[in-house]
């Protein structure tokens, strides 16, 4: 009651740069000027990591569009204004926006969703094409992927250490159970054994798992 009286008497300032507190306070009821002042930087802060893990999920077609549209509304200037790109796309901040430019190469390229199964099955096929060869086609390969950038080609076989594992998805309530039962064991220990929790998890790499960890952590501050 208190934290939902206290977002609806902030929220109803933020177009304001100078809150007034005491009205937030008596919104409240329950809280002095100083604890509420103290709640809004603790509330900014957590609206921040909400912003920072968005850079988990993969970019929606909306975002994408907004993206497109903001970036061809620029026209053909070298420096782009980023932090105008990412108020146009609304859910993004300027450094996503700026990796996502990089990420997909050309405006017409498909936007950063999550591997098809048929998409990978064409990825495995083309990338295995190449036998040992160190260095890659990557150009032949997203050819044959069709729907893919080269860059996203060389992202998508740089996050597995096995080409051949199925393209990455949400995780699965099972998943997530397995991982919080394998973390939670090691809770104790300063280095992790990410061995044994890849192990408990079974369908994820070291590197997901590691990754996750974060997302976790973060989540149950």
């Amino acid at each position: 009651d208190e934290r939902a009286r206290f977002v609806a008497a902030y929220e109803a300032q933020s177009n304001r740069k100078r809150k007034d507190w005491k009205a937030i306070a008596d919104a409240v009821k329950t809280r002095t000027v100083l604890q509420c002042r103290g709640h809004a930087l603790r509330f900014e802060e957590r609206k921040k990591r909400e912003r920072i893990s968005l850079a988990l999920l993969h970019w929606t077609a909306d975002e994408h569009a907004r993206f497109v549209a903001a970036c061809e509304a620029q026209g053909n200037e070298k420096r782009r204004d980023w932090q105008r790109i990412a108020d146009a796309v609304q859910t993004r901040t300027a450094r996503q926006c700026q990796a996502h430019q990089r990420t997909v190469l050309e405006r017409s390229a498909p936007n950063h969703q999550y591997w098809a199964a048929d998409e990978h099955a064409r990825f495995v096929a083309a990338y295995e094409a190449q036998g040992n060869e160190k260095r890659k086609d990557w150009k032949a390969i997203a050819d044959a992927v069709k729907t893919r950038t080269v860059l996203q080609c060389r992202g998508h076989a740089y996050s597995r250490r096995d080409v051949r594992v199925p393209a990455v998805t949400p995780w699965t309530p099972d998943e997530h159970a397995r991982f919080v039962t394998a973390y939670r064991a090691q809770s104790n220990k300063k280095r992790k054994s990410w061995k044994a929790i890849v192990s408990a998890v079974q369908t994820r790499t070291t590197r997901q798992c590691r990754f996750y960890a974060k997302e976790f952590e973060k989540e149950r501050k």
